[in-house]
């Protein structure tokens, strides 16, 4: 089974496009020429309408030669649109941890409901605890700040079933980033043998969570890693 969606936009008002959306229109109209052969009708997949800049995309489906017929009232395709398309403006703080309750703050305009939006720290979802409408339709999210290791991360902003924002989308990058720091509590003990064998419990915050992620020394004697979370490990020294 193929499922090809392929683009048109108005050629004239590519120029005005965010460049978000004139990458996606690139892709997509390369991957159209790559994918179609040169038998197929292209003008059955392209939609322009020169009275607005939206992006059009025409659904093709096929199994095994047989092309499907569309029988969708009102045409096979979906139209991506500034009014879909929230964009963040501003994320603020930029680094932190979770361990001090870090609430982050990201900033949108959109002309959506964003009671479904999802916010993400790299590959971590952290739950969006409040939206707060301002003016001219900008709303800020506040996200308390979740659990994961201790990295340099793109803020990501997904709304609902209508996608990612821009400015904030892993499929054409995050102007805004994160760094959720690493932090060190207590080293228990604070003494041991000169002749090793010692066991060191480290707690803080923003460890690796397998022992693949993790690396403590002391001196410059590595400390053997037993077992390890986000807020504690364990070694022999």
């Amino acid at each position: 089974l193929e499922v090809v969606f392929a683009s048109g936009a108005a050629p004239d008002d590519s120029d005005t496009l965010p460049r978000d959306r004139q990458l996606m229109m690139e892709m997509e109209t390369e991957h159209h020429h790559d994918e179609m052969n040169e038998d197929s009708n292209e003008t059955d997949f392209l939609v322009i309408d020169e009275s607005n800049p939206d992006l059009h995309l025409m659904l093709a489906v096929s199994l095994n030669g047989v092309t499907a017929a569309c029988n969708v009232s009102g045409g096979c395709g979906i139209v991506m649109t500034d009014r879909a398309t929230a964009t963040v403006l501003h994320v603020s703080p930029l680094n932190g941890s979770y361990a001090d309750g870090v609430e982050v703050n990201v900033k949108l305009k959109s002309e959506m409901d964003l009671h479904s939006a999802q916010v993400f720290f790299g590959t971590h979802e952290c739950s969006v605890s409040s939206i707060t409408s301002e003016a001219d339709d900008e709303w800020i999210l506040t996200v308390p700040l979740c659990v994961f290791e201790a990295s340099t991360v793109p803020v990501y902003v997904k709304v609902g079933d209508t996608g990612y924002a821009m400015e904030a989308s892993p499929n054409t990058g995050a102007t805004f980033s994160f760094k959720q720091e690493l932090q060190l509590h207590s080293i228990t003990p604070s003494s041991g043998s000169f002749y090793g064998g010692t066991q060191v419990t480290i707690t803080g915050a923003g460890f690796g969570p397998t022992l693949m992620t993790s690396y403590a020394s002391v001196g410059k004697v590595p400390c053997e890693i037993t077992s390890t979370s986000y807020n504690e490990l364990s070694c022999y020294v």
